[in-house]
């Protein structure tokens, strides 16, 4: 719940210090004792964790400005003098590359880590504190509409309703068992590419993409493939998350994150062309966007809220995920997609133990009553001798007295 708003391009050093001391302590890290001033030797907080632990912050007030290695080594040094545990450089900019690779490496060596909070990182702890952070730089982490708990029940409910049954629909036989809601940590951005590629015998390819949108999760930062498309740009006004809902974290560092996307887009829009030469030969280029003609015309943190569904149907669990945009819903992963006894995809919710099943010419798992039309799976359905090579199958209610159990 969000308690309070700061612009941060109002501030000084001074105060941005006070503004991180409270982040850290309403974001639940411990006491924060504030020392600042000239003579602070890059100690501006340490941080008494209920672990016992103690951890010395330097706040760097930068703008936009980049934070480097030297910054980071002092701090390593005031870690070391002040016989605490780690550090964090907490900053209104960003990292050189050099001090992001120096920080990895202490990471590895366990030799008194010192953590690098950027804007990302900051605004995601400042939103865990319940504080919002304001700067012309960057907008504020958005959080996309929570539906409520029957809304997602009626899109479930929806979604398997597809599924063919008989007597009872799919719908009908199905409960909703649990529900949990979750949010993920992602990246929203909006991209233009634009370049034209050409050999001697002139233009062959031309890449013009204007604001695609995508999403890219905040902890692998892998993308979401129809995300951008689903979700939209990200408005203003955002919701609020529930106080016991998980979420996951922001991983990444501008600078890192910002080349990770650059290559995926990049690599989306890569083409393997094949030309004619002037001597009438026929050759092939791979037309690769360069980093310089990727353009990041946005780049936001955004919440999106996650539903994991538990459902019962008979004697059969199922789970899912759902995410909603505000005004629909998508189901993920279920896993009722699938025939219970192989990777076919499912025809027939089976009305005596509610299992999913495929039917075919050959091989099914799914079936139908002769006599009355009920949908039953393999390991409910009854069967009599036809011929030499088929079987008329029955419901455990319809069968003749001659039946066999078919169980498989």
């Amino acid at each position: 719940m969000t308690s309070e708003t700061v612009n941060l391009d109002s501030l000084d050093g001074f105060a941005f210090e006070r503004v991180c001391q409270r982040i850290f302590e309403k974001a639940g890290w411990g006491r924060v004792t504030r020392i600042g001033g000239v003579s602070d030797r890059g100690r501006d907080l340490i941080i008494h964790t209920t672990a016992g632990k103690q951890i010395v912050v330097e706040c760097k007030l930068y703008g936009n400005t980049t934070v480097g290695r030297p910054i980071v080594q002092k701090l390593h040094s005031a870690v070391i003098d002040s016989h605490a545990d780690s550090g964090i450089i907490i900053t209104t900019g960003k990292f050189s590359k050099t001090a992001i690779e120096y920080a990895s490496d202490l990471a590895r060596k366990h030799d008194h880590p010192v953590e690098l909070f950027d804007m990302h990182k900051m605004m995601e702890l400042a939103h865990k504190a319940g504080i919002e952070l304001e700067t012309g730089r960057m907008q504020k982490i958005y959080t996309y509409p929570i539906p409520e708990r029957q809304a997602i029940v009626g899109a479930m409910r929806s979604s398997i309703g597809k599924l063919d049954s008989y007597p009872a629909s799919a719908a009908d036989l199905v409960c909703v068992t649990n529900t949990r809601a979750s949010v993920r940590a992602m990246y929203f951005v909006s991209v233009s590419v634009q370049q034209t590629f050409s050999t001697s015998v002139g233009v062959i390819h031309e890449v013009d993409v204007q604001d695609e949108c995508g999403l890219f999760d905040g902890g692998t930062g892998l993308p979401d493939e129809s995300g951008g498309d689903f979700f939209g740009n990200p408005g203003v006004d955002a919701a609020k998350l529930p106080d016991d809902c998980d979420r996951t974290g922001f991983m990444f560092d501008e600078a890192t994150l910002r080349k990770r996307i650059t290559e995926v887009v990049a690599a989306k829009h890569t083409a393997h062309v094949r030309y004619r030469g002037r001597n009438n030969n026929t050759y092939g280029k791979k037309c690769v966007p360069s980093a310089r003609n990727v353009h990041i015309n946005n780049l936001r943190q955004v919440y999106v809220p996650r539903y994991d569904i538990a459902v019962s149907a008979l004697d059969q669990n199922y789970t899912c995920s759902m995410e909603y945009n505000g005004t629909e819903a998508r189901l993920l992963n279920p896993t009722w997609d699938r025939c219970y006894g192989c990777s076919s995809g499912p025809i027939i919710l089976c009305n005596g133990c509610g299992r999913v099943a495929h039917t075919s010419r050959m091989g099914s798992h799914g079936h139908r009553c002769r006599k009355c039309g009920k949908t039953v799976c393999g390991m409910c359905v009854w069967n009599t001798r036809r011929l030499l090579f088929f079987n008329n199958r029955f419901c455990s209610d319809c069968k003749p007295d001659n039946a066999k159990r078919n169980a498989k």
